[in-house]
Formats: C-alpha cells, structure tokens, sequence
C-alpha cells in the first residue's frame, strides 16, 4: 500500500510486505503513550485488528457483574450447602476434636483469645 508505505518512511519502519512470512501476527497491542505514533502504520498493516472488545462497553461489563453473582451465588445454595455440612460430619467422625480448630492467641496486653 502507499499510505504503509509512507508512513513505514516517516517512522523508519521496515516495509511489513519486504518481510512476508517472518510476521508473527498478534491481536494485542500494548498500552501506552509511546505507541500512539506507530498506531497508523499498525492499523494499515493489516497485523493488528482495532476492535472494540466486548468488555469496553459499560452495559456488558454491567450484564457480566450480573452474571457472575448469579452463578455464584447458585453454586453457594446449591453446592455449599449440602458439601460443608457433609464435610464437617466426615470431619467430627474421623478426629477426636471438634469440626473448627480455635487456636489460643496472646494479644498485646497478654491476655489469651480464641
């Protein structure tokens, strides 16, 4: 292209048609304040695709969040609450002490906590 081309001389780049096979293609582009002057010999190389990814957008970002309490909060009722009491049976069955370890502890003044 001439528009790469011209660009590729302004920023002393390398034609990116010169080098063929030796392109190793890459979807991600660093952040930076330093790249916004190669951003238009990037974008005409074809390399590169400048998409919008599907959480830039607030709504999505929004819509997952949604999601993601959803499922968890499924997997707690559904899950959790019948795996922690069958695991703390299994626990008080095999071991002598009670299901939750309480570790005595010295605070500042000596005094002892669990």
């Amino acid at each position: 292209m001439k528009v790469e081309s011209s660009i590729n001389k302004q920023l002393n780049l390398p034609d990116l048609n010169e080098l063929g096979s030796l392109v190793v293609h890459n979807e991600l582009l660093p952040s930076g304040k330093y790249l916004l002057k190669f951003i238009p010999a990037i974008r005409h190389s074809g390399i590169v695709p400048f998409e919008r990814l599907p959480l830039n957008l607030k709504h999505n970002l929004y819509i997952k969040r949604v999601g993601d309490i959803i499922v968890s909060m499924l997997i707690i009722l559904c899950v959790l609450s019948w795996l922690i009491p069958l695991l703390a049976l299994i626990i008080k069955l095999d071991s002598k002490g009670p299901v939750f370890f309480f570790q005595k502890r010295n605070n500042r003044n000596g005094k002892v906590f669990t």
